[in-house]
């Protein structure tokens, strides 16, 4: 059997790896299922292991980036890039935003502030179509105006989400391992944004009625240890909102080690929605809802496709529009999403 290379920067130094063949939820050595995967950004050289645990349904990387090299791997991580003011000038942004704010209004309670342009009573009518409400509320994470006030997002990245979240009149804070990222965002939203990694939010001395981490737990060193934090940094009652990759996606297991998903070597571990409602009710969460998403399948399956460079015509028939895969949705979407409360 060809072992992994040994893994290399882009700048040519040495990745410090180290060994990970247990399973992250039951500690029982996990099945390989991948081998000699590399990194889709092409940025991290070396070739790259994937196990599984068959009774807790969750995938992750063997051998692993030791917790000291993880900040070499997001050097040029296109999640760090600012985005343009929201809504910020243009036709197009005026009349996208006037959507947005249309589906926010009728099926998350949000105040109207006097926006009387056609976009928003177009998309306050769109909305009940599914495909614009699904799209728009995935950028709110899903919370409705009278959810609290004061909401924490974990990995906030080029500060797109709090940004949002401050117009729409909630009190923001973000936490960001990027120092150049969480100046920026701090200095741009007038906001707090602490700098340090997710393992150390801990630390932080105050509550908060939501936490969001989108696309950030299979990020993490030690989920198990992030969620019990995240409790106890929640009010009791308080939310704790999840959005990450579906191991168990249909995308997944059409394209098997080609799946955009896996990118390797910056996920940790993916979860399907049997593994993340078992690691949510471990910390002490009850589950309100845990569903896939089909929001991003078509993106997710175009850059797979690049990745494994064919086709077939199974995937063409799953690239069908929207509310064609919405009715398939169920657990197979590209995307789970999760949402816990503290018990009060």
């Amino acid at each position: 059997m060809m072992k992994p290379s040994p893994p290399e920067s882009k700048k040519g130094s040495c990745i410090q790896t180290t060994a990970s063949p247990l399973c992250p939820i039951c500690s029982s050595e996990g099945d390989i299922l991948y081998e000699n995967l590399s990194d889709p950004h092409a940025q991290i050289s070396g070739l790259w292991r994937i196990r599984n645990c068959r009774s807790c349904s969750i995938f992750w990387l063997d051998p692993r980036p030791t917790a000291n090299e993880i900040p070499n791997l997001y050097d040029s991580y296109p999640t760090h890039r600012l985005p343009a003011e929201t809504g910020g000038g243009g036709i197009f942004n005026n009349f996208k935003e006037g959507l947005r704010r249309g589906v926010f209004h009728r099926f998350h309670r949000y105040p109207q502030k006097k926006l009387r342009k056609l976009s928003f009573h177009v998309g306050w009518f769109l909305g009940s179509t599914g495909f614009y409400r699904r799209r728009f509320s995935r950028t709110i994470h899903w919370l409705n105006h009278k959810n609290g006030h004061c909401l924490l997002d974990v990995g906030c990245g080029n500060g797109s989400f709090l940004r949002r979240m401050k117009q729409l009149g909630w009190e923001v804070e973000g936490i960001e391992p990027d120092s150049r990222a969480c100046d920026v965002v701090s200095q741009a939203l007038n906001v707090p944004v602490h700098n340090m990694p997710a393992e150390e939010m801990h630390k932080l001395q105050k509550q908060f009625d939501i936490i969001t981490l989108s696309h950030v737990i299979e990020h993490l060193v030690d989920p198990t240890f992030v969620l019990q934090s995240c409790f106890k940094l929640l009010f009791p009652g308080g939310i704790l909102s999840i959005i990450t990759p579906n191991a168990g996606s249909r995308g997944h297991k059409l394209f098997g080690p080609a799946w955009r998903g896996l990118e390797v070597p910056r996920h940790l571990q993916l979860f399907t929605i049997e593994s993340l409602s078992r690691l949510l009710e471990g910390a002490g969460f009850n589950l309100l809802w845990i569903r896939s998403s089909t929001v991003f399948d078509r993106n997710i399956y175009s850059e797979s496709r690049h990745l494994k460079k064919k086709l077939t015509d199974e995937v063409q028939i799953t690239l069908a529009p929207d509310n064609v895969a919405a009715l398939i949705e169920g657990k197979r979407g590209e995307e789970i999403v999760a949402c816990a409360q503290r018990p009060s």
